[in-house]
Protein backbone atom coordinates (compact mmCIF):
# COMPACT_ATOMS: atom_id res chain seq x y z
CA UNK A 1 0.00 0.00 0.00
CA UNK A 2 2.70 2.24 0.65
CA UNK A 3 4.38 1.85 -2.59
CA UNK A 4 1.10 2.55 -4.58
CA UNK A 5 0.97 5.92 -2.05
CA UNK A 6 4.23 7.02 -2.92
CA UNK A 7 4.01 5.74 -7.06
CA UNK A 8 0.92 7.69 -7.26
CA UNK A 9 2.52 10.87 -5.64
CA UNK A 10 5.19 10.61 -7.60
CA UNK A 11 3.14 10.41 -10.74
CA UNK A 12 1.29 14.01 -9.61
CA UNK A 13 4.30 15.65 -8.49
CA UNK A 14 4.81 17.03 -12.05
CA UNK A 15 1.10 18.27 -12.07
CA UNK A 16 1.73 19.87 -8.67
CA UNK A 17 4.71 21.79 -10.05
CA UNK A 18 2.53 22.71 -13.20
CA UNK A 19 -0.20 23.93 -11.48
CA UNK A 20 1.94 26.03 -8.53
CA UNK A 21 3.67 27.82 -11.79
CA UNK A 22 0.51 28.55 -13.16
CA UNK A 23 -0.32 30.13 -9.97
CA UNK A 24 3.07 31.89 -9.34
CA UNK A 25 2.59 33.33 -12.95
CA UNK A 26 -1.02 34.71 -12.58
CA UNK A 27 -0.31 36.16 -9.05
CA UNK A 28 3.03 37.90 -10.16
CA UNK A 29 1.28 39.19 -13.72
CA UNK A 30 -1.62 40.78 -11.30
CA UNK A 31 0.92 42.05 -9.21
CA UNK A 32 2.65 44.17 -11.80
CA UNK A 33 -0.59 44.92 -13.54
CA UNK A 34 -1.89 46.31 -10.44
CA UNK A 35 1.60 48.81 -10.05
CA UNK A 36 1.65 49.50 -13.91
CA UNK A 37 -2.27 50.49 -13.92
CA UNK A 38 -1.60 52.83 -10.70
CA UNK A 39 1.93 54.54 -12.49
CA UNK A 40 -0.40 55.24 -15.33
CA UNK A 41 -3.26 56.78 -13.08
CA UNK A 42 -1.00 58.71 -10.83
CA UNK A 43 -2.25 56.78 -7.95
CA UNK A 44 0.28 57.57 -5.93
CA UNK A 45 -1.20 56.25 -2.92
CA UNK A 46 -1.46 52.54 -4.30
CA UNK A 47 1.41 52.66 -5.44
CA UNK A 48 3.05 53.94 -1.84
CA UNK A 49 0.37 50.79 -0.47
CA UNK A 50 2.43 48.56 -2.41
CA UNK A 51 5.86 49.11 -1.29
CA UNK A 52 7.57 46.98 1.32
CA UNK A 53 9.03 48.90 4.34
CA UNK A 54 11.91 47.68 3.05
CA UNK A 55 11.87 48.36 -0.27
CA UNK A 56 15.20 49.22 -2.53
CA UNK A 57 14.59 50.93 -6.01
CA UNK A 58 17.71 50.28 -7.94
CA UNK A 59 17.57 52.94 -11.34
CA UNK A 60 20.61 52.63 -13.65
CA UNK A 61 22.16 55.56 -12.93
CA UNK A 62 22.76 56.37 -9.22
CA UNK A 63 22.88 54.98 -5.56
CA UNK A 64 19.85 52.68 -4.36
CA UNK A 65 17.06 54.44 -2.71
CA UNK A 66 15.86 52.32 0.54
CA UNK A 67 12.98 52.55 2.76
CA UNK A 68 9.07 53.02 1.77
CA UNK A 69 9.04 56.98 2.53
CA UNK A 70 12.37 57.60 0.08
CA UNK A 71 10.78 55.46 -2.60
CA UNK A 72 7.31 56.64 -2.62
CA UNK A 73 8.85 60.19 -2.59
CA UNK A 74 10.84 59.65 -5.64
CA UNK A 75 7.79 58.15 -7.45
CA UNK A 76 5.31 60.98 -6.10
CA UNK A 77 8.09 63.45 -7.71
CA UNK A 78 8.62 61.63 -10.87
CA UNK A 79 4.76 61.31 -11.51
CA UNK A 80 4.62 64.90 -10.33
CA UNK A 81 7.27 65.52 -13.64
CA UNK A 82 5.94 62.97 -16.59
CA UNK A 83 3.25 62.16 -17.46
CA UNK A 84 3.37 57.93 -18.23
CA UNK A 85 0.95 57.89 -21.50
CA UNK A 86 1.15 54.43 -22.18
CA UNK A 87 3.77 51.47 -20.32
CA UNK A 88 3.54 47.90 -22.04
CA UNK A 89 5.29 44.96 -19.73
CA UNK A 90 6.33 41.49 -20.71
CA UNK A 91 6.80 39.28 -18.29
CA UNK A 92 10.00 37.11 -19.36
CA UNK A 93 10.03 34.58 -16.32
CA UNK A 94 9.15 34.10 -13.03
CA UNK A 95 10.59 32.18 -9.66
CA UNK A 96 9.22 32.05 -6.91
CA UNK A 97 9.60 30.59 -2.66
CA UNK A 98 7.03 30.54 0.01
CA UNK A 99 7.62 34.30 0.63
CA UNK A 100 8.95 35.92 -2.22
CA UNK A 101 8.72 36.38 -6.43
CA UNK A 102 10.66 36.83 -8.44
CA UNK A 103 9.83 38.68 -11.81
CA UNK A 104 11.97 39.23 -14.65
CA UNK A 105 11.06 41.27 -18.06
CA UNK A 106 10.90 44.33 -20.32
CA UNK A 107 8.87 46.80 -20.80
CA UNK A 108 8.71 49.98 -22.47
CA UNK A 109 7.06 53.53 -21.53
CA UNK A 110 6.25 56.08 -22.95
CA UNK A 111 6.49 59.38 -20.92
CA UNK A 112 5.19 62.91 -22.03
CA UNK A 113 3.42 61.74 -24.86
CA UNK A 114 6.95 61.30 -26.40
CA UNK A 115 10.06 60.37 -24.25
CA UNK A 116 9.69 56.15 -25.27
CA UNK A 117 12.54 53.90 -23.37
CA UNK A 118 12.88 50.33 -23.09
CA UNK A 119 14.30 48.58 -20.45
CA UNK A 120 14.73 45.32 -18.58
CA UNK A 121 13.84 44.81 -14.69
CA UNK A 122 13.86 42.70 -12.18
CA UNK A 123 11.71 43.35 -9.26
CA UNK A 124 11.55 41.33 -6.05
CA UNK A 125 7.84 41.17 -4.10
CA UNK A 126 8.09 40.21 -0.54
CA UNK A 127 5.22 38.39 2.11
CA UNK A 128 4.47 41.04 3.83
CA UNK A 129 1.40 41.15 6.41
CA UNK A 130 -0.06 38.56 4.47
CA UNK A 131 0.19 40.41 1.04
CA UNK A 132 2.90 40.21 -1.61
CA UNK A 133 4.58 44.19 -1.64
CA UNK A 134 7.40 45.45 -4.08
CA UNK A 135 10.95 44.29 -1.93
CA UNK A 136 13.09 45.74 -4.95
CA UNK A 137 12.95 47.26 -8.01
CA UNK A 138 15.77 47.36 -10.35
CA UNK A 139 16.10 48.10 -14.25
CA UNK A 140 18.06 49.36 -16.83
CA UNK A 141 17.98 50.28 -20.40
CA UNK A 142 18.03 47.91 -23.45
CA UNK A 143 20.75 49.02 -25.82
Amino acid sequence: MRKLLFLLFLGTTPLLAQSRDVSDKKIAHELSEKYRMSVIKEDTLTLVKMLHPDVVFYPPKGSALKGSKNVGRVIKSFLSQNDVTAWDIEIQDVNATEQLFFEYGEFKIEENASVVSKRKYLNVWKLHNSEFKLFYRGWSPIE
